[in-house]
């Protein structure tokens, strides 16, 4: 995989989300703490444009049991991977249509994009 251009294929992917007008603006927020050690809520991280979709069924599968089928949805956001996109962290959280989301993981796919999972807060 040395030879892939991750930046290229990273813009192709945004420009087609861009064009079908799926992307919303999205402000990561992060809980910190200050020179104190006192909680500050609502750090402002970065601002990007993301894709919100669901992902309806999910298939567990455990080494020493069988495999379940959850048929419940887990929530995901698609952001392409770029200098603003690398500040997100696991925990970091957004507010999106007056809900309030978490990251759970960030999903890295080879620096070409992340596929955030999400929990929702």
């Amino acid at each position: 995989m040395a030879g892939i251009n991750r930046t290229k294929i990273s813009e192709k992917l945004y420009k087609q989300l861009d064009k079908k007008g799926l992307l919303k603006e999205i402000k990561i927020l992060r809980i910190g703490k200050n020179a104190y050690k006192e909680k500050l809520n609502d750090l402002y991280v970065c601002t990007v444009k993301g894709f919100y979709y669901r992902k309806e069924t999910r298939i567990n599968i455990s080494a020493t049991e069988s495999a379940t089928l959850n048929s419940n949805y887990s929530e995901r956001v698609l952001i392409i991977y770029d200098e603003e996109s690398k500040k997100i962290k696991q925990d970091d959280y957004f507010t999106l249509a007056e809900t309030k989301y978490k990251i759970i993981d960030t999903g890295n796919a080879e620096n070409i994009i992340y596929d955030m999972q999400l929990d929702r807060s």
